[in-house]
């Protein structure tokens, strides 16, 4: 099963899964077509792939692994990040990208109460700096082009945290979610403004990330959740 899915600027899209594998595929009018794969070096049960902004890098989360890893394009392997000193993490499988691309964002299942979201900077081993947003595990990250993060959380939460980093959290959907796993993933449009979570049953939630107000978009409206196998 593939868990984690991302596009660069081009349309390529890149998957991870289970099997451990990441895969390629470039895409058309009539659907993607799989053009590489290789297994990902060093890591255990990849559930999350984000593309780095200049498109030659990607961040992988995982549930076998306590810190976040890059590689190149090609599954080679870039970095050798440490887990976190703060927290007692299960795993650490939701990661985002900086606007810029120079820092990385990564969280995970946390074992003390406390879900982190952490901060590592390229070229620096440990994360350089983590921020309290909520108790359970979280499912997804992305980050705005105001550099404020949108997030999912198993306590049926959906937030912001603003770009400085400071309190309060913004929390939407509360009611709507009503379990983590109900949101399949977070998606930003491309000026940042609106976040749209994916639901299980069909539906969109789609909401306003500077005001933290949202509405539900019907099944109906947005069309049957469509299935449609990518090629192994």
């Amino acid at each position: 099963a593939l868990l984690g899915l991302d596009s660069d600027a081009a349309g390529t899209l890149y998957a991870v899964g289970v099997d451990g594998m990441l895969r390629r595929y470039a895409g058309g009018h009539v659907g993607y077509r799989l053009t590489g794969r290789a297994t990902l070096a060093d890591i255990e049960r990849p559930v999350r792939v984000k593309v780095s902004p200049s498109g030659q890098q990607l961040a992988v989360g995982s549930l076998g692994s306590k810190a976040p890893v890059i590689y190149d394009t090609n599954a080679s392997r870039l970095s050798d990040f440490a887990a976190p000193a703060a927290g007692n993490l299960r795993n650490l499988g939701a990661v985002a990208w900086s606007p810029d691309g120079r820092s990385l964002l990564a969280a995970g299942d946390p074992d003390d109460g406390a879900a982190r979201i952490y901060r590592y900077q390229l070229g620096r081993r440990d994360p350089v700096d983590s921020i309290i947003v909520g108790e359970q595990r979280f499912f997804d990250l992305v980050t705005l082009r105001d550099g404020s993060v949108a997030f999912t959380l198993e306590e049926a939460r959906v937030g912001v945290l603003p770009s400085s980093g400071a309190s309060p959290v913004k929390s939407v959907a509360n009611g709507i979610v009503r379990h983590g796993r109900d949101a399949l993933g977070l998606r930003a449009s491309p000026d940042g403004r609106r976040i749209v979570v994916p639901l299980r049953d069909g539906r969109l939630f789609e909401f306003d990330a500077s005001a933290a107000r949202g509405t539900l978009v019907p099944a109906g409206q947005v069309g049957s959740p469509t299935r449609r196998a990518l090629p192994e």
